[in-house]
């Protein structure tokens, strides 16, 4: 294996030059850390400069004219490619026209699809006096206007489905009442309050549903005023607890109470309330959400890396929660239309090291997917420098870590002497070229920053540009980093990046030829 040490090819065990550490958004600061993502063909659903083995029906093979477009014999020079950019006949020049999309639009992982962009990015946001990041999507038509969808992919503990007592639910006992369902001792017997909604749509795996609540007398006594339960045919009876008077914290104030369970896929799920006799009670509502406290991805559910063949959007996010059991790892969701995602029942899907190169955190990811093999590219962090990792296999339930990783690692001395992170990879020809952020030594927030261009021909071992970086650098600040590849409609061929001014703005440079 060789060593490449920022354009230097030397013989020895590894790759040279890594990514930035998991950390909570600088939210107070105006900056974040990167996210990931794929280079695409406007229009396909193919990896850019890609032969695909076989193309979704309904998709245009990579390397054609983008959707959209006309091809015309014009004469006119045609836009230069990333070969071109390797061997010096092209350069990266920074538009000066401004940023796309607006402050927090930043470090978006894009993908076109029917003539639309879609860009998934970092979205911040403060919850609890605690700065985190959750995955937001905006769509283009050009790659230039862009228009904010919101969150897409929301922090972990955040409830996903939701049902209202009084039209969603069926009842054994009680009466509507105030946009709620309640029952009371005078009226009304021991029964069932709620039941339904006999949803059998739900994904399988851990679970967490909140009763939103109220009684009117939190002190009374201690008997269990109410049963809730989860219950899915025919499995059966999936979890049960009961609610005491006193877990009210105040009489007539709505308070939402836990249950806890793992689901069925495919069953019909019921959420239950047993109201018992002994108190008013009125229900109104009951929220759901995948995944179980400590939230492993309570902080952080971000930094996407987005693929989709033609019918299946897949998204990596970094996951860290506010729990220091889960620094930073690696989570999965999934989706059909890229707006409505499914955590993967059994996230996170790559978990850091104990110790070695990623025994503090990993993430930034980035997916790449031809010939029936996955590649998952990575960041690890060991506390000092953070360096690009690798795993394979055939289904993502099944990676494999490269046996060679790291593979770009730091170089001592030189502008990636900190950090290779953040990555952006296409392909063109047989070669994948990757465009990633770099950085001098932590710490970070203070380290200078740019981005640079490595190249392979298995994904696994890179060749660095002899003259990175090739945008411009920092000094003592985040910016020209967090890189992705962008072609537009008109075919020219562009590299977003974080401007280095204060809002996280998304500007881009575009590939031009150098004479």
């Amino acid at each position: 294996m060789h060593r490449t040490v920022c354009g230097l090819t030397l013989c020895v065990g590894l790759f040279a030059c890594g990514s930035k550490p998991t950390q909570a958004p600088e939210v107070d600061t105006g900056v974040s850390t990167p996210s990931t993502s794929t280079g695409t063909t406007p229009g396909t659903s193919t990896p850019t400069g890609t032969t695909a083995t076989s193309t979704p029906t309904g998709t245009t093979p990579a390397g054609t004219t983008p959707a959209g477009t006309t091809p015309t014999d014009t004469g006119e020079r045609p836009p230069p490619g990333l070969a071109d950019l390797w061997e010096g006949r092209a350069t990266l020049v920074v538009d000066e026209s401004g940023p796309l999309g607006w402050s927090g639009f930043h470090f978006p992982s894009t993908w076109w699809h029917d003539g639309t962009l879609m860009a998934f990015y970092i979205s911040n946001l403060v919850v609890d006096d605690v700065g985190r990041s959750a995955t937001g999507l905006a769509t283009s038509t050009d790659g230039v206007t862009f228009v904010d969808e919101g969150i897409v992919l929301d922090i972990g503990g955040t409830p996903a489905w939701q049902w209202y007592a009084d039209r969603d639910f069926l009842h054994e006992v009680g009466r509507a009442e105030a946009g709620g369902w309640s029952a009371n001792v005078a009226d009304d017997d021991a029964g069932y309050l709620a039941y339904g909604p006999y949803d059998d749509t739900l994904p399988g795996g851990p679970m967490t549903a909140w009763f939103s609540m109220l009684v009117d007398d939190s002190d009374f006594d201690d008997l269990p005023v109410v049963g809730l339960d989860a219950y899915a045919g025919p499995e059966g009876l999936l979890a049960q607890r009961d609610v005491r008077r006193r877990e009210f914290d105040a009489p007539w104030s709505l308070q939402d109470h836990s249950l806890t369970f793992t689901n069925v896929a495919g069953a019909p799920l019921e959420l239950r309330t047993f109201y018992r006799d002994f108190s008013y009670l009125r229900l109104m509502q009951v929220k759901l959400a995948q995944g179980q406290a400590p939230w492993p991805d309570d902080r952080l559910a971000s930094f996407p890396g987005v693929w989709f063949d033609g019918t299946t959007w897949t998204m990596v996010y970094e996951a860290a929660g506010t729990d220091p059991r889960w620094p930073g790892d690696i989570g999965l969701a999934t989706s059909t239309d890229g707006r409505s995602w499914v955590r993967h029942g059994t996230n996170p899907l790559l978990v850091h090291e104990p110790d070695g190169w990623e025994s503090v955190n990993i993430g930034t990811p980035s997916l790449w997917f031809e010939d029936g093999q996955w590649t998952l590219l990575y960041h690890g962090f060991d506390g000092t420098d953070v360096q690009i990792g690798a795993a394979t296999g055939p289904s993502l339930d099944a990676l494999v870590r490269h046996p060679g990783n790291p593979v770009i690692a730091t170089v001592d001395g030189t502008w990636c002497a900190g950090t290779v992170g953040a990555r952006a990879v296409r392909k063109e020809g047989g070669h994948y070229y990757m465009a990633f952020e770099g950085s001098t030594d932590g710490p970070f927030d203070r380290a200078d920053w740019s981005t640079g261009l490595a190249r392979s021909t298995d994904l696994l071992e890179w060749e660095i540009f002899s003259g990175n970086p090739v945008l411009p650098t920092t000094s003592a600040s985040f910016g020209y980093d967090g890189p992705e590849w962008l072609e537009t409609p008109d075919g020219v061929l562009h590299l977003l990046f974080r401007h280095p001014d204060i809002g996280n703005y998304t500007w881009r440079a575009t590939v031009t030829w150098a004479d």
